[in-house]
Parts: C-alpha cells; sequence; structure tokens
C-alpha cells in the first residue's frame, strides 16, 4: 500500500462520521492525487468508499492512509448532507480569504456550496442569476471596501444582493442572511459601501436576517438553524399590550411587577419552569407576535436571561420582527450591571428594582407613540 506523499499537491483532510447530531472526527491523513498512485492503489488495495449526497464527492480510504478522487479539488471536506443548497456571494480578491473559509464550514456542515467559483467575474452574471434561483438561501458578506466595481458602477456585491432580494420576493422559501464580520471595521469603511450598509440594514424584509456573528461556526450554525424546518404546534394565545418573560426562580418579583402594570396596561405573563418539557421558546415567539412590547425581566437568573433573549431574539426575526424587546433586569445584585444584549428592535436596561414598572410602561409609550 502506499504511503502518504510529501508533494506539494498533498493535503491534510479530516474524515468525519455521523454520530446523532453532530460529526466527529475520526482520522486524518496526508492525502495524494497523484493520477498514477490512485490507479495502483485502487489495484492493489480494498476501499470503502463513501458517496456523498448532492453532489458532494466520492471518498475512498484504508487504515490511515486517505486517498480521494481527483475531485476532491471542489469539495475538501467530507458531511452527511444537509439537504441546504447555499448561494455564497462572490468576491473580490482581497475578500476571498473571509469568503473561503466561511465555505469551508458550510461544506463541513453538509451544505452545498454554490457557485464553486470564488471570486467575482462579471462575464458570468447571467450564471450567478441562475445560481442564486437554484439555492435554498443566500449569504452576503459585508466587506470593507465597496470594490469590485461592475461596468455600470455598481458593487458586485450589491449586484448578487439585489439578485437575491428579487428570489426573496418571488419564493416564500427562500432565505437571505447578511452578515457583517467583526473584521469589517466600519470607521474603515469605504464611503460607498458604508452607504450600501446603511441601506441594507434599513430595508430588512421578511426572511432576511442581518448578523453580527463572531465567527463563520456561529453563523453556519444560525443557518442551520434558520433553515431547519419543524412542525410547530400551534397555541391558543391572546392578544396583548405587554408580554412579561421571567424565571421561575424570580416569579415573586416578577408579580409585584406584573401587579403594578395591569392596573394601567393588558399584560400577559409567562413563568419559565426550570426542566419542563414546554417549547417556551416557540410559545414566545408566537405570543410576542400577539405583543406590541416583549418584556423579558431578571433579578437573580441573569445567566438565563441573557443567553434566553438571544434566541428568542432570532427566533422572532431579529431586526425583522415588529415586535420590540425590552431586557430588563435588577441592579441589584451588581452582577448584573454587564448583563446587556444588543440588538436592533432590543432595548437592555439595568435599574434599580423599584424603577422597572415605570421604566417598561416608558418603552410601552415610545412604542405607541411611535405608530
Amino acid at each position: 500500500m502506499p504511503s502518504a506523499c510529501s508533494s506539494p499537491e498533498a493535503k491534510l483532510l479530516h474524515v468525519y462520521t455521523l454520530t446523532p447530531f453532530k460529526y466527529k472526527v475520526v482520522a486524518s491523513a496526508q492525502a495524494c492525487f497523484i493520477q498514477s498512485q490512485i490507479k495502483q492503489t485502487i489495484k492493489k488495495s480494498p476501499f470503502i468508499v463513501i458517496v456523498g449526497l448532492a453532489k458532494n464527492f466520492i471518498l475512498h480510504f484504508k487504515a490511515n492512509f486517505l486517498y480521494l478522487n481527483l475531485i476532491i479539488e471542489k469539495r475538501n471536506y467530507m458531511a452527511v448532507d444537509s439537504g441546504i443548497s447555499v448561494f455564497l456571494a462572490q468576491s473580490g480578491s482581497e475578500q476571498l480569504a473571509v469568503r473561503s473559509e466561511l465555505a469551508r464550514v458550510l461544506m463541513s456542515a453538509g451544505m452545498l456550496v454554490i457557485p464553486e467559483q470564488q471570486e467575482f467575474n462579471e462575464s458570468a452574471k447571467p450564471e450567478l442569476v441562475q445560481s442564486v434561483s437554484e439555492a435554498n438561501c443566500s449569504v452576503h458578506i459585508l466587506f470593507p471596501q465597496y470594490a469590485p466595481v461592475l461596468s455600470d458602477g455598481i458593487s458586485a456585491a450589491k449586484f448578487q444582493y439585489q439578485a437575491a432580494r428579487k428570489q426573496l420576493d418571488q419564493n416564500p422559501t427562500f432565505r437571505m442572511i447578511v452578515w457583517l464580520p467583526l473584521s469589517t471595521n466600519i470607521i474603515n469603511v469605504d464611503n460607498e459601501q458604508l452607504a450600501f450598509i446603511t441601506e441594507v440594514r434599513n430595508n430588512i424584509a421578511k426572511n432576511m436576517i442581518f448578523t453580527n456573528a463572531a465567527s463563520a461556526i456561529q453563523l453556519v450554525d444560525d443557518i442551520r438553524s434558520l433553515m431547519e424546518i419543524k412542525e410547530e404546534r400551534e397555541y391558543n394565545l391572546n392578544h396583548t399590550d405587554i408580554f412579561l418573560v421571567s424565571n421561575e426562580l424570580d416569579e415573586s418579583e416578577a408579580k409585584e411587577i406584573i401587579d403594578m402594570l395591569a392596573d394601567i396596561v393588558p399584560v400577559e405573563n409567562m413563568n419559565i419552569i426550570q426542566d419542563s418539557d414546554t417549547d417556551y421558546s416557540e410559545l414566545c415567539k408566537q405570543q410576542i407576535f400577539k405583543s406590541k412590547l416583549a418584556v423579558i425581566y431578571f433579578k437573580e437568573t441573569a445567566d438565563w436571561a441573557l443567553p434566553f433573549a438571544q434566541q428568542v431574539w432570532k427566533k422572532i426575526g431579529g431586526a425583522t420582527s415588529h415586535t420590540p424587546i425590552l431586557l430588563i433586569g435588577d441592579e441589584d445584585p451588581e452582577t448584573n450591571m454587564n448583563k446587556i444584549f444588543k440588538a436592533p428592535k432590543v432595548v437592555s436596561l439595568i435599574v434599580s428594582g423599584q424603577l422597572i414598572p415605570l421604566e417598561i410602561k416608558v418603552q410601552y409609550d415610545k412604542i405607541i407613540e411611535a405608530k
């Protein structure tokens, strides 16, 4: 059996096996794809052949030696097919590193990434529009540079964004994800690009998400959740003005707040019970859609409230939600002081416990006045 070669073409690759809910790295080895060695190895060795779905790739391996068909140049990671096809907008040459990393993570999560060509080519505009129409969703990275620019003056990023917006309007199952990574420092952004970013922020549509995810891995996890199709239970809920959510550990304080508010404005309350089988995030989503203001309150449960607020915010559509969220905490204990969640359509406050009902009413009045 041939050994791993040391030629320039050799690459370190990972073999993944499926566990119930994740992929686990089980082996790695140098891969050579010199045609003659491929032929010799096929003749001498029994191979296990794993065929990925949705145009993934064919993988051959034996023991610690891993051999790949030349098609590996198109797919460097094997993952179980998720059935999700992602249009990942092409970029300019100086932006390829970020796009390549995101493409790698998407493919390792079992998603088909199109187009395979990473760098933008103006002559391939019709093919790009066709690729958008064939995808389940599109991902657009906002870089500091406005370039590359087409002959008509529009940027490549904006052209692809507009093509995806048309698909979004025509296909109710299509999703758009716009990513402003941490590497895009707004201070150093081109003026034209800054205007484009502002335009995108101000025109978030249904089934479209604008995100500042900290990494490609986090972004892909968000995409997976967004595209996941679940059979949702329909809860029998009432329309209300204020929907207040709290943890059972803060139940007595939350009840006092509700009693004070209920005298002047309709309030629905949900008390999160630990270890309950209830799908609280789904229940919250449906109630928030029937409310004018959602309030997540905490005193002793900050470690629960912050991630719960982030989860609910994503579930109701993030910046596209019609109902704002108020995350409000008691300044006692002092450890609550830095428990802040910054996001569009979210107000995050830490105040004296005595002022919390008043602050909720102030935020509610702002919403009513704005309508």
